[in-house]
Protein backbone atom coordinates (compact mmCIF):
# COMPACT_ATOMS: atom_id res chain seq x y z
CA UNK A 1 0.00 0.00 0.00
CA UNK A 2 1.14 3.50 -1.08
CA UNK A 3 0.19 6.75 0.71
CA UNK A 4 1.14 9.91 1.43
CA UNK A 5 0.78 12.44 3.93
CA UNK A 6 -1.72 14.68 2.46
CA UNK A 7 -5.01 12.50 3.49
CA UNK A 8 -6.40 12.86 7.12
CA UNK A 9 -4.64 10.99 9.83
CA UNK A 10 -7.97 9.11 10.88
CA UNK A 11 -7.78 7.53 7.34
CA UNK A 12 -4.07 7.06 7.22
CA UNK A 13 -4.61 5.45 10.58
CA UNK A 14 -6.98 2.88 9.52
CA UNK A 15 -6.06 2.26 6.48
CA UNK A 16 -2.07 1.45 8.11
CA UNK A 17 -3.76 -0.62 10.23
CA UNK A 18 -5.66 -2.42 8.12
CA UNK A 19 -2.64 -3.29 5.44
CA UNK A 20 -0.57 -4.40 9.05
CA UNK A 21 -4.07 -6.56 9.28
CA UNK A 22 -3.44 -8.24 6.07
CA UNK A 23 0.21 -7.89 6.37
CA UNK A 24 0.57 -5.45 3.56
CA UNK A 25 3.59 -3.68 3.31
CA UNK A 26 3.13 -0.24 3.85
CA UNK A 27 4.97 2.88 2.00
CA UNK A 28 4.92 6.44 3.35
CA UNK A 29 5.66 9.76 0.85
CA UNK A 30 5.92 12.32 4.11
CA UNK A 31 5.09 14.91 1.51
CA UNK A 32 6.06 18.35 3.34
CA UNK A 33 7.80 18.94 6.79
CA UNK A 34 4.72 19.97 8.54
CA UNK A 35 2.41 16.99 7.05
CA UNK A 36 5.84 15.01 7.98
CA UNK A 37 5.93 15.91 11.95
CA UNK A 38 1.77 15.80 11.79
CA UNK A 39 1.94 12.11 10.50
CA UNK A 40 4.91 10.83 12.11
CA UNK A 41 3.92 11.74 15.59
CA UNK A 42 0.81 8.76 15.60
CA UNK A 43 2.68 5.66 16.67
CA UNK A 44 -0.41 3.81 15.30
CA UNK A 45 0.65 4.72 11.92
CA UNK A 46 3.98 4.50 11.91
CA UNK A 47 4.39 1.22 13.49
CA UNK A 48 2.80 0.12 10.40
CA UNK A 49 4.78 1.57 7.93
CA UNK A 50 7.97 -0.63 6.28
CA UNK A 51 9.38 2.10 3.58
CA UNK A 52 9.36 5.75 3.75
CA UNK A 53 10.91 8.41 1.38
CA UNK A 54 11.89 11.59 3.47
CA UNK A 55 14.30 14.03 2.45
CA UNK A 56 16.70 15.47 4.91
CA UNK A 57 14.33 17.90 6.15
CA UNK A 58 11.25 15.59 6.66
CA UNK A 59 13.82 13.38 8.30
CA UNK A 60 14.45 15.73 10.69
CA UNK A 61 10.81 16.55 11.51
CA UNK A 62 10.19 12.98 11.39
CA UNK A 63 12.63 12.21 13.97
CA UNK A 64 11.06 15.07 16.36
CA UNK A 65 13.88 17.26 15.44
CA UNK A 66 12.14 20.10 12.94
CA UNK A 67 14.17 22.97 12.12
CA UNK A 68 17.55 20.79 12.96
CA UNK A 69 19.73 20.89 10.07
CA UNK A 70 21.55 17.12 9.08
CA UNK A 71 25.13 18.17 7.90
CA UNK A 72 27.02 15.11 8.66
CA UNK A 73 26.28 11.24 8.45
CA UNK A 74 26.03 10.77 12.13
CA UNK A 75 23.35 13.18 12.61
CA UNK A 76 21.21 11.52 9.41
CA UNK A 77 22.38 8.36 10.82
CA UNK A 78 21.30 9.19 14.18
CA UNK A 79 17.78 10.84 13.19
CA UNK A 80 17.43 7.58 10.58
CA UNK A 81 17.56 5.25 13.97
CA UNK A 82 15.17 7.54 15.93
CA UNK A 83 12.58 7.05 12.96
CA UNK A 84 13.38 3.47 12.51
CA UNK A 85 12.36 2.60 16.30
CA UNK A 86 9.06 3.95 15.35
CA UNK A 87 8.70 1.64 12.35
CA UNK A 88 7.38 -1.77 11.81
CA UNK A 89 9.21 -3.75 13.96
CA UNK A 90 10.33 -6.58 12.04
CA UNK A 91 11.49 -5.16 9.31
CA UNK A 92 11.84 -1.42 7.97
CA UNK A 93 13.48 1.09 5.65
CA UNK A 94 14.03 5.05 4.89
CA UNK A 95 15.30 5.71 1.53
CA UNK A 96 16.42 9.47 2.48
CA UNK A 97 17.21 11.66 -0.57
CA UNK A 98 20.03 14.29 0.32
CA UNK A 99 19.82 16.28 -2.88
CA UNK A 100 23.19 16.63 -4.67
CA UNK A 101 24.38 14.27 -2.10
CA UNK A 102 23.01 11.57 -2.95
CA UNK A 103 20.56 9.02 -0.72
CA UNK A 104 21.04 6.95 1.62
CA UNK A 105 19.16 3.75 2.09
CA UNK A 106 18.65 2.90 6.55
CA UNK A 107 17.00 -0.74 6.81
CA UNK A 108 16.84 -2.38 10.12
CA UNK A 109 15.16 -5.62 10.83
CA UNK A 110 14.06 -7.28 13.98
CA UNK A 111 16.71 -7.96 16.57
CA UNK A 112 19.43 -6.81 13.50
CA UNK A 113 21.52 -3.84 14.03
CA UNK A 114 20.61 -1.12 11.58
CA UNK A 115 22.12 -0.82 7.76
CA UNK A 116 23.19 2.03 6.16
CA UNK A 117 24.31 2.77 3.03
CA UNK A 118 25.03 5.85 1.05
CA UNK A 119 24.33 6.12 -2.55
CA UNK A 120 26.34 8.77 -4.79
CA UNK A 121 24.48 11.24 -7.01
CA UNK A 122 25.41 11.77 -10.38
CA UNK A 123 26.52 15.38 -11.21
CA UNK A 124 24.13 16.89 -13.25
CA UNK A 125 22.39 20.01 -14.37
CA UNK A 126 19.07 20.27 -12.92
CA UNK A 127 16.37 21.64 -14.73
CA UNK A 128 13.89 21.42 -11.96
CA UNK A 129 13.91 19.90 -8.99
CA UNK A 130 10.19 19.46 -8.27
CA UNK A 131 8.99 15.77 -8.91
CA UNK A 132 12.47 13.95 -8.70
CA UNK A 133 11.67 12.47 -5.31
CA UNK A 134 8.20 11.46 -6.15
CA UNK A 135 10.24 10.21 -9.16
CA UNK A 136 12.50 7.95 -7.18
CA UNK A 137 9.76 6.77 -4.76
CA UNK A 138 7.12 5.42 -8.04
CA UNK A 139 10.59 4.10 -9.71
CA UNK A 140 11.82 2.70 -6.08
CA UNK A 141 8.44 0.42 -5.76
CA UNK A 142 8.27 -0.37 -9.53
CA UNK A 143 11.40 -1.80 -8.86
CA UNK A 144 10.25 -3.76 -5.82
CA UNK A 145 8.06 -5.35 -7.06
CA UNK A 146 9.46 -6.59 -9.82
CA UNK A 147 12.34 -8.71 -7.41
CA UNK A 148 14.75 -6.21 -7.05
CA UNK A 149 16.35 -5.85 -3.60
CA UNK A 150 16.26 -2.27 -1.58
CA UNK A 151 19.76 -1.46 -2.75
CA UNK A 152 18.95 -2.37 -6.74
CA UNK A 153 15.21 -0.08 -5.84
CA UNK A 154 17.14 2.64 -4.99
CA UNK A 155 19.64 2.89 -7.95
CA UNK A 156 16.78 2.75 -10.27
CA UNK A 157 14.91 5.03 -8.62
CA UNK A 158 17.80 7.70 -8.53
CA UNK A 159 18.43 7.26 -12.15
CA UNK A 160 14.60 7.67 -13.36
CA UNK A 161 14.89 10.54 -10.97
CA UNK A 162 17.24 12.10 -13.29
CA UNK A 163 15.17 12.16 -15.89
CA UNK A 164 12.80 14.22 -14.06
CA UNK A 165 15.39 16.50 -12.92
CA UNK A 166 16.51 17.17 -16.29
CA UNK A 167 13.06 17.69 -17.49
CA UNK A 168 12.72 21.90 -17.42
CA UNK A 169 9.11 21.83 -18.34
CA UNK A 170 7.33 19.30 -16.49
CA UNK A 171 7.57 17.99 -13.07
CA UNK A 172 7.69 14.34 -13.63
CA UNK A 173 9.69 13.47 -16.86
CA UNK A 174 7.47 12.18 -19.81
CA UNK A 175 10.21 9.62 -20.59
CA UNK A 176 9.57 7.53 -17.60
Amino acid sequence: MIVDANPPIESLVQAAQNARWTMTKVCFEPTSVPKATAVSQNDQFMSAVTYAFPNLDELSAMAGMEGARLDTDEEIKSAARSVLKRMNEKECHLIITMGADGAMLASKFEMKPTVFQHFEAETITANNCTGAGDTLTGAFIHALLNGCSEAEAVRIGMEKALLSLKCADRAISPDL
